[in-house]
């Protein structure tokens, strides 16, 4: 979003990308829940969607302007 391309303003909002590890967690109400908690975080309008709900027509561009705040690295075990 705007953030990322460096053109936010004072009423831009912060879109977050989000990916799940644990299918578990990934629900309607955990999104909800931290999209909330991340517009009292950061005091302004915020964004969360999945890789999965991506508007296939816009996906190109969100992914490759995308900016990865934390990725926690897989643990193989062997």
């Amino acid at each position: 979003g705007s953030f990322v391309r460096g053109e936010d303003h004072k009423n831009s909002d912060i879109d977050f990308l989000v990916e799940f590890i644990d299918r578990d967690n990934k629900t309607l109400l955990n999104l909800i829940g931290l999209e909330l908690d991340l517009e009292e975080i950061f005091n302004r309008k915020v964004d969360v969607i999945t890789y999965n709900s991506i508007h296939p027509l816009l996906k190109e561009y969100i992914l490759r302007e995308q900016d990865v705040l934390y990725e926690e690295k897989s643990k193989n075990i062997s």
